[in-house]
C-alpha cells in the first residue's frame, strides 16, 4: 500500500492510500476503493487526474466509476424532455 498526499481542486490537502494487488501474470490489479473514487469526484478531480493518483488509465477509472455507478460532473438537473422542450420555444 502506498500513501500520497494531492492539492484538490478547492485547494484542501487530501491523503489518499493506493493498494495494488498481485495475482501473478500481467499488470497488477489496482485496488481502487468505491469510497475513495467518490469522494475524489465529488471533491472535483477529474478523470485524468484521478488516474494519476491511483497510477492507472483513465479507462479503468471510467470503468469503475461505471462499476460503482458513480457519475462524474452533473452541469444540470433539468430532464431531457425538459431540456427538449426550453429548446424547442428558442428554435420555433
Amino acid at each position: 500500500m502506498h500513501t500520497r498526499a494531492f492539492s484538490s481542486p478547492s485547494s484542501a490537502e487530501i491523503t489518499v492510500s493506493v493498494t495494488v494487488v498481485t495475482k501473478g501474470r500481467g499488470r497488477p490489479e489496482c485496488g481502487i476503493d468505491q469510497m475513495q473514487l467518490t469522494f475524489l469526484v465529488e471533491q472535483g478531480f477529474k478523470i485524468k487526474d484521478i488516474a494519476k493518483i491511483f497510477n492507472c488509465s483513465r479507462r479503468t477509472i471510467e470503468r469503475r466509476m461505471s462499476k460503482y455507478c458513480i457519475e462524474g460532473k452533473i452541469f444540470s438537473s433539468l430532464t431531457d424532455d425538459e431540456l427538449d422542450q426550453r429548446l424547442m420555444t428558442y428554435v420555433h
